[in-house]
């Protein structure tokens, strides 16, 4: 297996040029998120792999140029947003739809009730679906698409309708569950963190530009840009002036990204000569994080310790290894 190549694909939607000229490579049984805002053109991407939009360059997968095979001669397994499990059929009957013609009839019921066990659903193959919550629908669309062992696995925001914490924790079992079933795989999102826990490989889009390209590791201690480092959930953003007067040295030709843990509070009576001066309350966040202005229109969060009441004088100090040059 070769993996996935996509050589200078342009992505029009009428006078909309919605992917530019983008070229990445995916080794095979790797999963890559493409991250980025909404409009920023992942989705777009995509869709040109999957084949339901045309695509100026070359989409390759597995050594083949399938940039003119229609769709249903790809090969690629598609898991969509809302999941579209078709409610007149059972959770069984869902997963069992992409297998005819690939699977023997007689052994349909093995591959639906081994795929109910990989998705943490044994023993659900004749439930309605409308029984289902949330989490359990998107994890039988998540078995439908692997039923007929696709080559390429394609998943377009498949959490985003989830709270939160349903969405944690899916992402670790959905990354869990490609890797167990040995899918290459590519993951539309734009939520970083659920990106960050999936990925091998992040893609990162904005405005139809792949701006920076890295394992998790590499794009978060590296983001390349402040555009890139700000969606990342960097902040505040250091001049080297604010920097002098923090006692950090910043390049003439560069701002300092903060990252969300890069400012810490400290006990204003024993403070080392570079910590910022003594900061007031701005804004509770939560039990024990506030915002604080750490330069003048700049703000950041900090925790405080649990024990210190409302209105309590702290300092905040700077951790430099919290934070990158962009």
């Amino acid at each position: 297996m070769k993996g996935l190549d996509i050589d200078s694909v342009d992505v029009f939607y009428d006078s909309v040029h919605a992917v530019k000229n983008v070229s990445l490579t995916l080794p095979a049984g790797q999963v890559l998120a493409l991250l980025g805002p909404s409009g920023s053109g992942k989705s777009s991407l995509l869709r040109a792999i999957a084949g339901l939009e045309k695509a100026n360059g070359r989409i390759v997968f597995d050594g083949e140029d399938v940039t003119q095979t229609p769709v249903h001669r790809r090969g690629f397994g598609l898991m969509f947003q809302d999941g579209q499990l078709f409610n007149h059929r059972s959770v069984g009957g869902n997963v069992a739809y992409g297998l005819k013609g690939r699977l023997a009839r007689e052994q349909w019921d093995g591959r639906v009730d081994e795929l109910l066990e990989l998705v943490g659903l044994p023993g659900y193959a004749d439930r309605p679906v409308s029984t289902l919550s949330g989490g359990q629908a998107q994890r039988v669309a998540l078995a439908r698409a692997l039923a007929p062992a696709p080559q390429l696995l394609l998943l377009d925001e498949p959490l985003s309708a989830l709270d939160r914490s349903l969405r944690e924790q899916l992402a670790v079992e959905v990354r869990t569950i490609v890797q167990t079933a040995g899918t290459t795989a590519v993951y539309v999102t734009h939520d970083q963190d659920e990106a960050f826990t999936v990925a091998d490989t992040i893609a990162i889009l904005e405005e139809g530009n792949l701006t920076r390209i890295g394992s998790p590791e590499e794009v978060w201690s590296a983001p390349g840009s402040r555009s890139v480092a700000q969606f990342l959930g960097y902040g505040p953003f250091l001049t080297p002036d604010e920097g002098t007067g923090l006692g950090i040295q910043i390049p003439s030709d560069a701002v300092l990204a903060c990252g969300p843990d890069a400012f810490v509070a400290v006990d204003a009576t024993d403070t080392p000569a570079s910590v910022l001066p003594v900061v007031e309350e701005r804004t509770v966040r939560g039990a024990n994080e506030i915002t604080v202005e750490v330069v003048p229109g700049k703000t950041a969060t900090v925790d405080i310790p649990l024990h210190e009441v409302a209105g309590a004088t702290l300092a905040v100090s700077v951790n430099q290894e919290q934070c990158v040059l962009v």
